[in-house]
């Protein structure tokens, strides 16, 4: 309703309850005519949301077809997320690849590890964060252990 004029971009927000800031979420689903947003009116919603708010984060889904080069159009920063496994290591390499190509400062492009389990970096059963750095080239400002109990919760 914001791209076709129909509202402002503030009723297009929906604050989450969950928590005790301004941490408000903006659903870019598809409109009536079943199209995706273009690259332009990310930038345009991106260009408004700037007006108001200090930091946006854009989630982009995985891969780096059509939805990553439009998530990915306005950024200035970027955290990549990654597992230690070798193809999640080449795709965040591509990734990181389109990023700077696309004009973001390789000191603004930061990596997250995510599933690390300490036990199998230790028997060499998995890449550890200095491998990665080693890799990859690039900042990491997180490492997340792997929890068997998300799993299982994820499973019920």
């Amino acid at each position: 309703d914001f791209l076709d004029g129909k509202c402002t971009i503030e009723k297009t927000l929906v604050r989450d309850k969950q928590t005790d800031g301004d941490l408000l979420l903006l659903s870019l689903t598809k409109n009536k005519e079943e199209r995706s947003v273009n690259e332009d009116e990310m930038k345009g919603i991106i260009s408004e949301l700037n007006k108001k708010f200090d930091y946006i984060l854009i989630d982009s889904p995985a891969g780096i077809d059509e939805g990553f080069r439009i998530a990915t159009t306005a950024a200035e920063e970027a955290l990549v997320v990654i597992t230690p496994e070798l193809a999640s290591i080449r795709d965040a390499d591509k990734v990181i690849g389109l990023l700077l190509a696309k004009g973001i400062r390789q000191e603004k492009v930061n990596l997250i590890i995510n599933r690390v389990r300490p036990e199998m970096v230790q028997k060499n059963d998995m890449m550890s964060v200095d491998d990665i750095v080693d890799i990859l080239s690039t900042k990491i400002i997180g490492v997340i252990p792997e929890d068997k109990n998300i799993i299982i919760s994820t499973n019920r």
